[in-house]
């Protein structure tokens, strides 16, 4: 890198690139420790509680160490891992060995020892990356964390209806191969990922391949996939060969703007399952793009020629969300409608969202008489009339802002902040309060009693001798709280001659006006 300074004096140097995702600098430390349920929601016998620790520490400019730990609460499955990972100039590398331990219930113990080796290369003057990732397992009986609670979840299904079964076939060797090339200069992107999985006690042998173009053309935007999978079963009669290969292509539609429709083609080859066309339309209306449409027309030609439809629209309400649909096909017609949202009670009572997940940290926001302000950061949720939303979507453990956008609401109301930032728990609720300041405005055009304007930036004081305001360009007066009519006092000094008051009176509103500032004109005496 090259750095031209403020004085004219160059200075230049080399950025380290760490392409293995272990590397640390040297004298850094990096340790994870992470307690837990196991989330799997195909589990049947329950879910199993889990600890893990890692820890990594950089030893030089080409040498990284790390090691861990991973154990359920109960004696169900740990394991240990140990690793080195080494910068040089022709790449990383990296090598590791991880030792597991299961106890199946009613089963006697497994163990097995797992290797595996990594390499990868960034060259960022030719846009190339490589990465290949060799896994070599010791036996059978080597077991991941998601092997070992499955396992243990089917073994119990099956035994509670009196089937004996032993513990499914596990990998051998998997080797994984990728290969990203950017040309560069608008001459697209062209990727390779590659595999090959074998496995213990003579089962199946898995080879994939895959090649793919990306590239776009104006705003037209397409991709050309192809791809070769072998797989080696006795029930496929010993093996089996399928190419696959496939065009996808995204056309906008209409002028450039934030709701404009796109047209997306694609069309599918596959020796095994045959031929599949489909065309899609997708987009937005609404100022917000809070309504959404699709519309879709596919052909499959797979267990016989068939043509489908369908088409939905939505809506992202304040407090919900709304979804219509239709679909057609030569053998059955469906329609529907849905409507989901979440609903949280609190201190303040009960607010609707338009999406709730229970896994993700909520915040409260509480902006009093601001009805219908959005939350600009939270898709359409808007202040309900008791002056409360629930903000959605925030990331744990990360700052968070949460803004408030007062179109929409009162004029009668003025938001003191719009912005308030939070660093969430997960799963946690956190209330956040706007200050809000509420009351009629009046809009004054004042001048004094012999015609000059007020001083600008004069103090605006109302009857309880509160600071409500500053005298703005013109000898203009902002007032909020005026109500129907009352005195101001304007002081820009301390003698009687700097000081002057305002007396106004506004017509009474009627029934069902909206709120609006009122302009009037007044002279200050």
């Amino acid at each position: 890198m090259i750095v031209h300074e403020a004085d004219g004096s160059i200075h230049s140097f080399v950025v380290p690139y760490a392409s293995v995702p272990m590397l640390l600098r040297p004298g850094m430390d990096r340790w994870v420790i992470t307690n837990g349920q196991v989330r799997n929601d195909s589990l049947l016998n329950g879910k199993p509680y889990f600890v893990e620790g890692t820890y990594q520490r950089g030893i030089n400019n080409w040498l990284t160490v790390y090691g861990g730990v991973q154990s359920t609460y109960r004696a169900l499955y740990k394991s240990y891992l140990v690793g080195a990972a080494v910068n040089t100039p022709a790449g990383a590398f990296g090598v590791d060995i991880t030792n597991s331990h299961t106890n199946f219930t009613g089963a006697e113990s497994l163990s097995g020892y797992s290797a595996r080796l990594s390499y990868a290369k960034n060259v960022p003057t030719y846009g190339t990356t490589f990465a290949v990732a060799a896994y070599r397992y010791s036996n059978a009986d080597y077991l991941s964390l998601q092997d070992a609670v499955q396992g243990q979840d089917t073994l119990t299904t099956l035994r509670s209806h009196d089937v004996n079964v032993g513990v499914p076939y596990r990998s051998k060797q998997r080797l994984q191969v990728t290969l990203n090339q950017d040309f560069g200069d608008k001459k697209g992107q062209l990727y390779f990922n590659g595999s090959r999985n074998t496995y213990w006690n003579n089962a199946s042998t898995a080879t994939t391949y895959q090649v793919g173009y990306t590239n776009a053309w104006r705003s037209i935007n397409y991709s050309v996939t192809g791809s070769r999978t072998y797989s080696s079963s006795p029930i496929y009669a010993g093996s089996r060969y399928d190419n696959q290969f496939g065009v996808n292509v995204t056309i906008p539609l209409g002028a450039p703007s934030r709701n404009r429709p796109s047209l997306t083609l694609s069309s599918t080859h596959s020796d095994y399952a045959g031929n599949s066309d489909r065309a899609i339309v997708t987009g937005s209306f609404g100022d917000r793009s809070q309504y959404n449409y699709n519309a879709s027309a596919s052909y499959d030609d797979q267990n016989g020629a068939q043509t489908t439809g369908s088409a939905s629209l939505g809506w992202q309400a304040p407090y919900a969300n709304l979804n219509a649909n239709y679909s057609y096909a030569s053998r059955y017609q469906q329609g529907g409608v849905s409507a989901s949202g979440g609903v949280v009670v609190h201190p303040g009572g009960v607010t609707l969202a338009p999406s709730l997940s229970l896994d993700s940290p909520i915040a409260i926001v509480e902006a009093p008489d601001a009805k219908g302000a959005l939350i600009s950061s939270n898709g359409q949720s808007r202040i309900d009339r008791r002056g409360y939303a629930v903000a959605t979507g925030l990331m744990p453990y990360r700052m968070n802002d949460v803004t408030l956008d007062p179109l929409g609401t009162s004029m009668d109301v003025e938001l003191q902040t719009t912005r308030q930032q939070t660093a969430p728990r997960a799963g946690a609720v956190i209330p956040l309060k706007f200050k809000t300041v509420s009351g009629r405005a009046v809009m004054i055009r004042a001048t004094q009693g012999n015609g000059e304007v007020l001083p600008f930036g004069a103090d605006v004081l109302n009857e309880k001798g509160d600071t409500v305001g500053m005298v703005g360009q013109g000898g203009q007066l902002f007032v909020r709280g005026a109500e129907d009519g009352g005195t101001l006092l304007v002081r820009w000094g301390d003698d009687e001659a700097k000081q002057c008051k305002v007396s106004y009176q506004l017509p009474a509103r009627e029934k069902g006006e909206s709120a609006a500032v009122q302009a009037i004109d007044a002279v200050c005496r």
